[in-house]
């Protein structure tokens, strides 16, 4: 059984009552506050096993395509004076790492700081998500923010099928 607030419309801001919860406290502040933000090269589009919050309801107005993998770059990366990767450390709940993922495949610039006009999309972020500036991800304690965004602005995956179309 597992409790959550995610709703279909991908907001998670619904209330939920829970009849248990358990905090572990950590031993200290963590020592790296890392946030990875932007579009599809961060989010991991294609390297799947997608988290399923961020890859559910296809072919509903509700989808959410978002799709971040454990897979993807921000999770391989190996942190100065760290021997493991963000992901290693943030899947053992490590002390030395808080990780936010907020990126997000299809994202583009605008949607990073204002909300998407009604499209079929959403009226926040990219599929229904809040925008990632306004996730909460970031803050006064965040040392790191890994970020790619643009690609999807200049139509960057018509001009890699095009290339690959045409030899």
């Amino acid at each position: 059984m597992e409790l959550t607030n995610t709703t279909d419309d991908g907001t998670a801001d619904e209330d939920v009552a829970w009849d248990a919860v358990a905090f572990q406290p950590q031993s200290g502040k963590p020592k790296h506050m890392v946030v990875a933000m932007g579009d599809s090269y961060t989010s991991g589009e294609g390297a799947g096993a997608y988290s399923p919050e961020s890859d559910r309801g296809h072919g509903k107005s509700t989808w959410n395509a978002c799709r971040r993998s454990p897979n993807a770059w921000p999770r391989k990366v190996t942190l100065p004076g760290q021997t493991k990767s963000v992901g290693s450390l943030e899947d053992s709940f490590d002390p030395a790492l808080g990780f936010q993922f907020t990126a997000c495949s299809g994202a583009k610039t605008g949607q990073m700081t204002e909300g998407d006009p009604p499209n079929g999309w959403g009226i926040d972020g990219n599929f229904h998500e809040k925008t990632q500036i306004d996730s909460g991800a970031l803050s006064a304690d965040t040392t790191l923010v890994m970020l790619t965004i643009g690609g999807n602005d200049a139509r960057f995956d018509n001009k890699i099928q095009k290339c690959v179309m045409e030899g």
